[in-house]
């Protein structure tokens, strides 16, 4: 993730927003207006941008032009349509994420860092969730991994009931997210190591995590959604 060393401004800089990728079910990608009033209902929901199923293969073929093979393997329309949602409210962030995945037309959702000025933060988050399956002993190695990074901060781990708990809590003073959050099945919230990372400095081994035994796909996001 850090391919340079970034500098670092304190902690009066702006912090930035996060951003839920939603990706949109087949039936619903050409009449995405009725996702998009819903997501909308949502707190801190400042702006949403539709990448079309054909804007999507397009942008997979000029990612793909070193990698020919890759891009003669994926045809047009193989890829769905997604919704880009920036959400400033970082409160209510993570909750919001997981709310959008019951809604109706929606496959799948993720969320991460939004755009802004990465250089004038000292701070980035990550989210690193565990599978199902994972042992105890994967466990300890996974927290043993981030705990030897440098720069590391904040390490804590929650269990699904810990993090459903937490966002309930948090859902309380808005009733559309706390209506929507109630309907987030339980299986669907994984286990997860949280930690943070000063940008100021390298961490040449991050990328390792994803092959560590029970790691599922980390997220990189906004400090302030890690603090304790």
């Amino acid at each position: 993730m850090f391919a340079t060393v970034l500098s670092a401004c304190g902690d009066d800089a702006q912090p930035l927003p996060a951003r839920v990728l939603v990706v949109l079910d087949d039936e619903v990608a050409t009449s995405h207006a009725g996702v998009e009033q819903r997501i909308r209902t949502m707190p801190g929901v400042t702006d949403i941008v539709l990448t079309t199923k054909e804007q999507a293969y397009e942008a997979y073929q000029r990612n793909s032009s070193d990698r020919p093979e890759a891009a003669r393997n994926v045809r047009p329309g193989d890829l769905p349509a997604s919704l880009q949602v920036t959400v400033t409210d970082l409160w209510h962030a993570e909750a919001v994420q997981l709310a959008i995945g019951t809604f109706d037309g929606v496959q799948d959702t993720s969320l991460s860092v939004g755009a802004g000025d990465m250089t004038a933060q000292e701070w980035m988050g990550f989210i690193v969730p565990l599978e199902e399956s994972a042992s105890p002993g994967e466990r300890a190695a996974v927290e043993q991994f981030i705990r030897g990074l440098p720069g590391v901060d904040t390490v804590t781990f929650e269990t699904p009931e810990q993090t459903r708990d937490r966002l309930r809590e948090r859902c309380r003073d808005h009733a559309e997210l706390a209506a929507a959050f109630a309907q987030v099945e339980l299986a669907d919230i994984p286990a997860s190591f949280r930690f943070r990372l000063e940008v100021g400095l390298k961490a040449p081994r991050l990328a390792e995590l994803m092959n560590l035994d029970g790691v599922t796909p980390y997220s990189f996001v906004p400090a302030e959604l890690v603090k304790d």
